[in-house]
This record gives C-alpha cells, sequence and structure tokens, in this order.
C-alpha cells in the first residue's frame, strides 16, 4: 500500500504536467490570435490558462512559469527574425540564432516580474483578484515594454556587420 509521502509525491508531479499544459496552452492561444491569424479573438482568453497555473503556486514557480511563457512566446512569434537576421547583416545562422535569443530573454523580464509579483501578493485570493493581476501585467508590461536596449543593440550589431564584413568571417 503506497504511503503518504508516495502519494504527495505523484500529487505534486501531476500538478507540475498540469501547470506546465497550463502554460503550454497559454502559448498556443497567444499565436492562434496573433494579427493575421484566424482566430484574433483568441486574444481575450490566451492569458487565462497562466493564470491558472499560477494560481496557489510559489514564488519561484510563478517566476518560472510567467518567464517561460513570456519566453517561448517571443521566441515562437519571432521565428523568422533568424534568417532574415543572418542573411542582412551576413552573420552565421548560429550567432543569429544567439542574438534573437538574447533578444527575447530580455523581453520576458517583464512577464517574469510579474510572475514574482504575483507569487508574493497571490491577488487572486482576495478581492477584485482578476482586476488586480490584470492592472499588474499592464502596468509590468507598460512601463517595461523593452527593459534592455535591445532594439538598439541588434541594429548597432546588423551595422557593425554591414560596415565591417569582414568581422563575420
Amino acid at each position: 500500500m503506497p504511503s503518504d509521502r508516495q502519494h504527495t509525491t505523484v500529487r505534486r508531479f501531476l500538478s507540475l504536467i498540469v501547470r506546465v499544459l497550463l502554460v503550454a496552452s497559454t502559448l498556443v492561444l497567444g499565436l492562434l490570435s496573433l494579427p493575421g491569424g484566424r482566430w484574433p479573438l483568441l486574444a481575450l482568453v490566451s492569458l487565462l490558462p497562466l493564470g491558472l497555473a499560477l494560481h496557489n503556486s510559489s514564488r519561484t514557480e510563478c517566476f518560472v512559469y510567467a518567464y517561460a511563457c513570456g519566453f517561448l512566446g517571443w521566441i515562437a512569434s519571432t521565428g523568422g527574425l533568424i534568417g532574415g537576421l543572418s542573411s542582412y547583416s551576413r552573420i552565421s545562422s548560429g550567432a543569429a540564432a544567439a542574438l534573437v535569443v538574447l533578444a527575447c530573454a530580455g523581453l520576458a523580464l517583464p512577464y517574469g516580474v510579474f510572475g514574482l509579483l504575483y507569487g508574493r501578493f497571490q491577488w487572486m485570493a482576495g478581492r477584485r483578484g482578476a482586476l488586480k493581476t490584470a492592472a499588474c501585467l499592464t502596468v509590468v508590461l507598460s512601463f517595461f515594454p523593452s527593459p534592455l536596449p535591445l532594439d538598439r543593440f541588434l541594429q548597432y550589431l546588423s551595422s557593425v556587420f554591414l560596415i565591417c564584413p569582414f568581422a563575420t568571417s
């Protein structure tokens, strides 16, 4: 007969699997709702699964889920950028991929900050929780749309590689 410890381990594992699937469904709904897609109205509910994944999670788990969702969302939505950056700036595909990954990692930071704040305050447990959570995400993304000057950094790198083509060899 299984012990209580085994039940707890199985329950935590199943909870992790469900939360990862919720984050993945947020990504899929977000990608389906991108402009020019067939279902733009899915944007209205695309963050709901992420909210369910964050509910009753620890501060660290909230950060990981929210940051991973932001990072993977940016990676998925900038898929064609690697080839374009590689051919435009005449750098290798590996270097272009590294730049895109670094840019996406920086652009996902506000989502991680949101996860930390949500994990700290657990707004959904109180009154007007959905409003507080939505306001926090809106404010964080508005004040930190690009926490690092990545757009200028990428412009600088592409101009350096265009002006100095020998730097790419």
